[in-house]
């Protein structure tokens, strides 16, 4: 494996832009270095590997006064959890030995920002960093097919674990789509069996996981596939941004769950009830400057069916795939359009956020 998509996601930022590969310019893109100054309000503009060396390895470099080591993955696991814009804000304010802004008040914010989310991925986090106006301003392109096989997907789908098809088992990958492009595509931005939404990659779009299911039916289609571009369908309907929040929902219903697990050594979603009434939410959040999942937020759900009768529950945790959700079954006996409503609360945020979809049980 190469070291292209370390490379790539050091620079990606909000939502990538696609058309770029009949260019030729991809590559170019993907391996040019980011600057290490650039203008941003008439300052000199540093990425946070440059402002840890210079300001904050002082301190946690070495662990000085009890600051979190760079590299101790426990202690920056557990800091993680309350987003970069909860440790923005102790940094700016100071916390404990470490004075406001780090001792270096000359240091932005988008700085600060910075140089956590490079301490956080030194200790194993995959944070995205933060763009200013010059990165934000370069092109940037899409996620492959590839791409996504190699940082996510091919946790499972390499070595076939759980059950999952492997990659280039073009057999195992025609039975599936059989059932058309659209509906395998569908079935992986919903979750189900023991795969989560998306496969757990909370933001990746239709079009990404496409050239994921043409990758993994066929690896040498990478090359092939670089050079073609689907335009996107209409905006993700299960797929909402509340504030700094990021919220993805995938619903599938129970009977098809159980189905997918039976033939597998083992069961990701327990409890399943029986009933071809009832159904599975899926719900995971990530902080939406960081990328990073939160897991530490309270999340409740409410279901409205076409007669307005409604189920209301609080969401237990999840992991699948060493991936993290919210997740909880809700009888929807009527067919036709459902109103779903997710509430969440984070601990380092001052008001809950809600945000609404909709679900067509045909």
């Amino acid at each position: 494996m190469t070291n292209f998509p370390q490379k790539r996601a050091q620079f990606r930022s909000g939502q990538p832009r696609r058309g770029l590969q009949a260019t030729g310019v991809l590559l170019l893109f993907a391996l040019w270095p980011l600057p290490e100054a650039a203008a941003f309000e008439g300052e000199p503009e540093r990425s946070g590997r440059a402002i840890v060396s210079a300001v904050c390895a002082q301190c946690h470099a070495g662990g000085k006064d009890g600051a979190p080591r760079i590299g101790d993955k426990k202690a920056w696991e557990k800091l993680s959890v309350r987003g970069l814009t909860g440790l923005t804000e102790a940094a700016l304010t100071g916390i404990r030995n470490m004075p406001a802004h780090g001792g270096s008040p000359d240091l932005h914010d988008l700085d600060i920002r910075r140089a956590i989310t490079y301490m956080v991925n030194q200790s194993g986090g995959q944070w995205v960093e933060p763009a200013g106006k010059a990165i934000a301003a370069r092109i940037v392109p899409a996620r492959g097919g590839q791409y996504l096989v190699e940082t996510q997907c091919g946790k499972c789908h390499a070595e076939g674990v759980n059950g999952a098809p492997r990659v280039g088992d073009r057999d195992a990958w025609v039975q599936r789509l059989k059932r058309g492009m659209d509906d395998v595509v569908r079935s992986a931005l919903h979750g189900h069996g023991p795969m989560p939404a998306r496969g757990g990659l909370a933001d990746a779009t239709f079009n990404e996981i496409r050239g994921a299911v043409v990758y993994m039916f066929n690896p040498a289609s990478a090359t092939m596939m670089a050079a073609v571009t689907v335009p996107d369908p209409p905006p993700d309907p299960y797929r909402k941004v509340v504030g700094d929040t990021e919220i993805f929902i995938g619903i599938a219903s129970a009977e098809s769950i159980r189905s997918e697990q039976k033939t597998r050594a083992q069961s990701a979603i327990t409890n399943i009830p029986l009933g071809t009434n009832q159904y599975h939410i899926n719900v995971t959040l990530r902080n939406h400057e960081s990328q990073a999942t939160i897991t530490n937020a309270e999340v409740d759900v409410r279901v409205d069916d076409p007669t307005m009768r409604g189920e209301s529950k609080s969401l237990g945790i999840i992991a699948i795939n060493k991936g993290i959700s919210y997740s909880g079954f809700f009888a929807l006996p009527t067919r036709g359009r459902h109103a779903i409503t997710v509430k969440i609360r984070r601990p380092d945020a001052p008001q809950p956020v809600e945000a609404k979809f909709s679900y067509v049980r045909e």
